[in-house]
């Protein structure tokens, strides 16, 4: 059951039972496409070649298997194909070397193989060879060869052979039809001939005789049908397109399938087409379904009258057969029609499918089985659609798809510097659509190969990451359809996830850990990360909340506390440690500490000698110097001596080199708080001497790179020595008498504090001190030229400059540039870009030379970046 169109790249013929009824030009093609539930994937795209759908209880999908309807599929081992054809339930394929293949139904040796055995894989067509067209009917098929002779087996109601012979008195045939159980041919001089089964008028011979032989198809008053350009078969009517395109039909009427709006249950004679503005014109092709006929003009207009119990007419509605024309215009040309037993079939200039009718088998190709659709629904997934047949609720197609499938990613980070590691992207694929079903797709991340997405659906799939490292990171995908095409400009995107909380360090003066001030303030600083924000303090376990440097508290009750600190990044990533201090809050003072020696009145002619005396135990004892009996110890008093009680409450002092003269000494004892006493009774003494006081004349200082460090003192008495201290190390003599070098310092804060001892061992109690940084870490830093564009039509571009400095209380300052790596620019301010002119001169490769510097002049390695320069 074929009709013929014009301009097939395949073959001659499209299948249909078809039935003459009202012209109806079709509903305008629509689909709206719905996205599928994110699951596995259940619709695939065929790959290129023969495929089928639809109804398989004969094995019609060739592919092997029989029983349920089956979405699009590939019949087995055919491959490329010239021309395809569907019958009732089997399916005949042409392949390049002129031989056929059958499969499907073969009660009545349709299938050609010497068999009545049906076929659930291609079979070969026995003794055929040269062919260039193929029908299908009810029961038996037709060939045509490229001699123009016709050959046939099955039956067709007049006889039945398993084999094919070759139908005599017909030559110099063009086309042929096969209808439910009579055949068609289309001779090269535009006559029409027909043999089989007349019991309707099918025959056109001007009767309703059966004939064996073939017959010359008549029109209106028993002429010879001629000028005739396509044919088609239905079950039990005609039809055909003349060279001046009206189309003519005859045969059964009895569901308005012959279109020529009159209650006639047949007719014998060829009838032109009619529609309500007159005749059918314009016509290319035709094709007929059971009791349906379908037709495309030349303006791609798609008609169709006849049965419309299943919506096959395609307006949008069911029922109401269509025995005269009804007009209404596509959006879009269509490139063929065909038609199946009670559907139809349209394929656009991009070879996307749209189908409209019976579904209960699925034969609409659409995965699904939708019992009817009066509308043309576009396919999902079938594309490079050459040809098309429909049998009894099955098709068959050619399908060669020569266009890869675009990709388009969506999702996925929220800008382009998130600190979010977990992201989700949608990928959709299509070739003339923003996607379209039974694709697959590939992910990449980071240049790694691609492999299957993690979720692949009908129509799109989503791929999730997690745990993403900190950094730039490159998602890729690229959607493949069934033949096998991949999209060779897979769609990608680029974000940079930050990962890196910034550090976060309490400076400056802190509370003692045992304090008896009931308020305190902290400062604090951040790592120095570009994109620090701000931060937030806790104190004593309470929620943080946001702060600022200094924080200040007051009225702390006594017992312990704890300040913490944490500083957070414009992203929201907040330090994992909070930087934290704790202390102990006491305003209780101890009771003033007795002195039992030395004497009342004791002279020490060395300037040396011991003080004793009780106190609170753990208290440290603080012995002053006074200038009278009743003075009082004031704030500028310099001790001359301190001691810590024991656990007895027992201390001593060892004083000497006080001031020559009289001397009281008196005690004020000191606990882990602070909290002074009163002062004890003045014991008097004899002293000669008064310690000196130490200055640090010059030393490093800041932020430094170098390892080394070397500081000159001084002091303002005739002392004997120094005594030194770094970075909290006991006091011990200096190295030099008035010098200390230190080498083979590690990087980080240091501090150097010196004190004086002048000739009778009188030690200066405020030693003088310095504190700097060492920084030899060198930074690094990378550089692109126009974000890495391989070339550029103009000198001035685009430098995007990233640097970092392994020691976060450096930091890079400054940066450098060059075109050759040896003429160097002034030192800059480092910011991430800047604007920059290439080398002048011919067009050629051209380097951008950059270098990076840290606040203790610490010079990063050469960064460089190449770009074409093609002006």
């Amino acid at each position: 059951m074929t009709g013929t169109r014009q301009g097939s790249a395949v073959g001659l013929s499209r299948s249909a039972f078809v039935m003459a009824a009202t012209v109806a030009l079709l509903a305008a093609l629509s689909l709206v496409l719905a996205s599928s539930p994110a699951s596995a994937q259940t619709v695939k795209q065929p790959p290129n070649g023969v495929v089928t759908w639809g109804n398989d209880v004969f094995g019609q999908m060739g592919d092997g298997t029989a029983g349920s309807p089956s979405d699009p599929t590939t019949a087995n081992g055919v491959g490329v194909a010239t021309a395809v054809d569907a019958g009732a339930s089997h399916a005949l394929a042409v392949k390049p070397d002129g031989t056929v293949r059958a499969w499907g139904s073969n009660g009545n040796g349709q299938l050609g193989d010497g068999s009545t055995t049906t076929r659930t894989s291609p079979v070969t067509v026995e003794g055929l060879g040269d062919v260039k067209g193929v029908a299908g009917g009810a029961g038996h098929s037709l060939a045509v060869k490229n001699d123009g002779t016709v050959w046939a087996w099955g039956s067709d109601g007049s006889g039945a052979s398993t084999t094919p012979s070759q139908v005599p008195g017909l030559s110099d045939v063009a086309d042929v039809a096969a209808g439910g159980q009579f055949s068609l041919a289309l001779k090269k001089d535009g006559t029409v001939w027909a043999w089989g089964d007349g019991q309707y008028g099918q025959l056109g011979h001007g009767s309703t005789a059966d004939s064996s032989t073939p017959v010359q198809v008549q029109e209106g008053l028993g002429a010879p049908l001629t000028g005739i350009k396509a044919i088609a078969a239905g079950d039990r009517h005609a039809v055909a397109v003349k060279n001046d395109g009206t189309a003519w039909t005859w045969g059964t009427n009895a569901l308005g399938q012959l279109g020529v709006n009159t209650a006639d249950s047949y007719r014998a004679r060829a009838s032109r087409v009619v529609t309500v503005d007159g005749v059918l014109g314009n016509l290319v092709s035709v094709d007929a379904g059971k009791n349906h006929t379908v037709a495309l003009d030349s303006g791609g207009n798609a008609w169709a009258w006849g049965d419309n119990s299943q919506g096959q007419i395609g307006i949008g509605y069911y029922g109401d057969d269509r025995d005269k024309a009804t007009v209404t215009r596509l959006n879009d040309a269509a490139a063929f029609v065909a038609a199946a037993g009670d559907s139809s079939f349209a394929v656009m200039p991009d070879g996307m499918m749209w189908a409209w009718g019976n579904n209960r088998s699925g034969q609409l190709g659409l995965y699904n089985t939708t019992t009817r659709l009066p509308s043309p629904t576009k396919s999902k997934v079938l594309t490079g659609i050459e040809a098309v047949s429909g049998g009894q609720e099955f098709a068959i197609a050619h399908k060669n798809d020569t266009v890869a499938p675009k990709t388009s990613v969506y999702g996925g980070p929220s800008a382009d510097l998130v600190a979010a590691t977990t992201t989700e992207f949608t990928v959709l694929g299509g070739e003339n659509s923003p996607y379209e079903f039974g694709l697959y797709y590939e992910c990449s991340l980071d240049g790694e190969d691609y492999k299957p997405c993690d979720n692949v659906g009908d129509n799109f799939a989503t791929q999730t990451y997690t745990d993403l490292s900190h950094g730039r990171h490159t998602f890729e995908a690229r959607a493949v359809d069934g033949g096998g095409l991949v999209d060779q400009t897979p769609a990608s995107r680029t974000w940079t996830v930050d990962r890196m909380p910034p550090e976060t360090s309490i400076t400056g003066t802190t509370p003692e850990e045992a304090s008896s001030a009931k308020s305190a303030a902290f400062s604090f600083v951040s790592g120095g990360e570009a994109d620090f924000s701000g931060f937030e303090c806790s104190m004593d376990g309470a929620t943080f909340s946001a702060c600022s440097s200094p924080k200040e508290y007051a009225g702390l009750a006594d017992g312990a506390h704890v300040f913490r600190v944490r500083a957070l990044d414009a992203l929201g990533n907040r330090d994992a440690t909070p930087a934290e201090y704790g202390w102990t809050v006491d305003t209780t003072a101890p009771d003033a500490p007795g002195i039992a020696s030395p004497s009342e009145g004791f002279t020490g002619n060395t300037g040396t000698f011991e003080v004793k005396g009780t106190a609170e135990p753990g208290s440290e004892v603080f012995v002053y110097d006074a200038a009278s009996a009743d003075y009082p110890v004031g704030s500028s008093d310099v001790p001359v001596g301190t001691a810590r009680a024991d656990e007895s409450g027992n201390w001593g002092v060892a004083v000497s080199g006080l001031g020559e003269g009289d001397h009281f000494l008196s005690a004020v004892s000191y606990d882990a708080a602070g909290n002074a006493s009163q002062r004890s009774a003045a014991r008097k003494i004899v002293v000669d001497r008064t310690p000196p006081e130490t200055s640090i004349d010059f030393g490093a200082s800041g932020v430094v790179a170098l390892g080394e460090a070397f500081f000159a003192f001084d002091s303002d008495g005739t002392e004997a020595s120094y005594e030194c201290s770094l970075d909290g190390e006991p006091f011990g003599v200096c190295p030099k008498r008035l010098s200390a070098s230190y080498t083979d310092l590690a990087d980080g804060n240091h501090i150097f504090r010196v004190r004086a001892l002048d000739a009778v061992g009188n030690a200066d109690p405020t030693p003088a001190e310095r504190g700097w940084t060492v920084d030899r870490g060198a930074p690094t830093g990378t550089v692109k030229i126009n974000k890495g564009a391989p070339s550029t039509k103009k000198r001035s571009v685009t430098l995007s400059l990233a640097a970092a400095d392994p020691d976060p209380g450096s930091g890079v300052s400054k940066m450098r540039f060059s075109h050759n790596g040896r003429l160097w620019t002034d030192w800059k301010t480092y910011a991430p870009t800047r604007a920059w002119n290439l080398k002048a001169g011919d067009a050629g490769m051209r380097t951008v030379y950059v270098q990076f510097a840290d606040r203790a002049d610490n010079q990063s390695a050469v960064a460089k970046d190449t770009i074409r320069y093609k002006p």
